[in-house]
């Protein structure tokens, strides 16, 4: 047995996945609510016999290390290595690593930061920035330390000659990091002369890095801030710096704090809100506000009160809020951002969190504070900007309680307020959710052949000898599959589960684990029930043939009449009096197996 296998072997998949979402016991299996698409009713299962999973309303399925992949990023090297960690495993590959791109830029990343670090806090290069941190940024050296804060020398060979001549990383590895660029034939660090922020993912790896300049920096054409380009390993969407380091504080507090910028979050850490987190780049994304979901539901917003940070909140709220978080903004006052709060005020910083009020309440005494709402003119522009704010609140009830309290602020009907809200809505574009996997429309008839598979395999799995019920099936990878099983049991073996779905081609194993899967809230032990959901199920099924049987004649004597053929056409109808005959009989009977 291969490393692979004994991996698979002897981790438990409901423990990996279970450590992620919240698994509740269904049967043999698991059930949740699909971490990979959105949904109320929870169609993700997970098999403990088979080691699998698989989402019945995206199609999401696969092993431990698939779902690693998917909901953790990792590629599958990451996935092993996590996984062989954990069970005490020692890797023999070692030289997997080097053939894995995302492992050796975590590994280019991580020596990287350890140098920008060396040089802030112990060369004579990084004495100046370390001032400007120290003295001018209000940060404490246990912070720098914590967040491993560097400088980049404005020199760039020296990390060139690190990376290359000491660690043995290639140009095209250095280029594929992000941090250089080339120039002629050198390669320059993107980042020279500047303040580094290390980028991590919330799984502790160096994804990226953040550089300020420095304020007496005569370089007066760069720009103050710039982040590494996106790479292999780095996706700004996805990512929100901290998150790593405030995961288990978002925990235990039970919301969390979102900021836009590494200081901001940096200070609030130090001020004593560690559940904090900064987004990359101005509004919160889709993904990031689900990978924040999966610590928390509460989310509160500190950002800057200008006109951007405003529109930011406006644009992250209408995000968070499709994806069912509860949103809060912390009300910073005279203060022009959460950094200038949390070091000049830290204590008022923290009620302001803690107090935060609902993002609709902010919002509309945002607007108001900013015009007149007792003139024409200050009415007009609180109406612009509040109407697509009141027309995105999905809940109609919250909807209409906020259109109650603009209609009392501006001194107007209600229904004047809710006149415009119509017109908002009715031209705003609806955006369709789009899943990983486009759901097929499936025949009733295949999903019939679907239920009566996954009863008789589940409980019982004698009925595949029986030709009368395996004959109703039609569909190639279910009767394949019971071509299978049947073959299987007929080597004289005791039904081994997990070696019968190995022995599995690709795309039966897919057909199968969707049948295994399948939710059954019907126990074993209830023999009598079962046999007539079956006996239903059967019943059923032969309907829908003898309805497909009926829609086919019905074209055929269409055509008839068409040629005029009378012969073909008679016959076609002694056919469907026949037909319907059996169906009448099939509704108005007790048919037995």
């Amino acid at each position: 047995m291969d490393q692979v296998e004994e991996i698979k072997e002897r981790v438990n998949i409901v423990d990996i996945i279970g450590e992620r979402i919240e698994l509740k016991k269904a049967g043999k299996n698991f059930k949740a609510l699909c971490p990979f698409h959105q949904e109320k009713t929870p169609s993700f299962m997970v098999s403990p016999d088979l080691q699998i999973y698989k989402c019945f309303g995206c199609g999401e399925s696969g092993d431990v290390f698939s779902f690693l992949e998917k909901y953790e990023g990792m590629s599958f090297f990451e996935a092993l290595s996590y996984l062989a960690e954990r069970l005490g495993i020692k890797l023999k590959s070692i030289n997997l690593a080097k053939s894995d791109k995302k492992v050796r830029l975590y590994e280019l990343n991580q020596l990287t930061s350890r140098f920008y670090n060396y040089v802030l806090l112990e060369h004579k290069t990084g004495k100046g920035a370390l001032s400007y941190l120290l003295e001018k940024r209000g940060l404490k050296l246990d912070t720098i330390k914590k967040f491993n804060l560097g400088f980049s020398p404005r020199e760039s060979s020296a990390l060139f000659n690190f990376l290359i001549k000491k660690k043995g990383f290639t140009k095209e590895e250095l280029l594929e990091s992000g941090t250089f660029y080339p120039k002629g034939n050198a390669l320059f660090d993107r980042f020279a002369g500047r303040v580094i922020f290390p980028i991590y993912d919330h799984r502790d790896n160096v994804v990226a890095f953040g550089g300020r300049i420095l304020p007496d920096d005569e370089r007066k054409d760069l720009a103050k801030y710039i982040n590494s380009p996106e790479t292999l390993v780095y996706k700004k969407s996805h990512i929100l710096y901290g998150l790593n380091f405030a995961k288990e504080h978002i925990k235990r507090e039970g919301f969390v704090v979102i900021t836009e910028g590494e200081l901001d979050m940096i200070s609030s850490y130090q001020a004593g809100v560690k559940n904090t987190v900064a987004v990359k780049g101005s509004a919160l994304t889709e993904d990031q506000a689900k990978l924040l979901l999966r610590f928390t539901e509460n989310f509160v917003f500190a950002y800057d009160t200008d006109s951007a940070g405003v529109t930011a909140v406006k644009r992250g709220a209408v995000v968070a809020q499709k994806l069912g978080a509860v949103l809060k903004a912390a009300v910073l006052g005279e203060y022009k951002d959460p950094d200038d709060m949390a070091r000049s005020n830290p204590k008022r910083f923290k009620e302001a969190v803690f107090g935060a009020v609902s993002i609709w309440d902010f919002l509309i005494d945002l607007v108001f504070r900013q015009n007149n709402p007792s003139t024409g003119e200050g009415k007009a522009k609180i109406s612009k900007e509040l109407k697509p704010v009141l027309a995105r609140i999905e809940d109609k009830i919250v909807q209409a309680h906020y259109a109650r309290l603009v209609a009392e602020k501006l001194s107007v009907p209600v229904s004047a307020v809710f006149e415009e809200l119509g017109k908002e809505e009715s031209k705003t574009t609806v955006q369709v959710q789009k899943t990983s996997v486009l759901l097929k429309k499936l025949s009733r008839r295949v999903l019939l052949e679907e239920k009566l598979l996954a009863f008789v395999l589940q409980r019982t799995p004698e009925l595949l000898f029986d030709e009368s019920i395996t004959s109703l099936f039609i569909s190639r990878p279910y009767k394949k599959l019971i071509e299978s099983f049947c073959a299987y049991n007929k080597e004289g073996k005791n039904f081994d589960l997990r070696l019968f779905f190995k022995r599995l081609p690709p795309e039966l194993s897919q057909a199968f684990s969707a049948i295994f899967l399948y939710e059954i809230d019907i126990p074993p032990e209830d023999k009598e029930v079962v046999k007539k959901e079956i006996e239903a199920l059967v019943v059923d099924l032969k309907k829908e043939i003898v309805k497909e049987n009926l829609e086919s004649l019905v074209r055929k004597m269409k055509e008839a009449e068409k040629n005029k053929d009378k012969e073909a056409l008679a016959s076609l109808k002694r056919e469907f009096a026949q037909k319907t005959e059996e169906l009448s009989a099939l509704n108005g009977a007790d048919v037995v197996v």
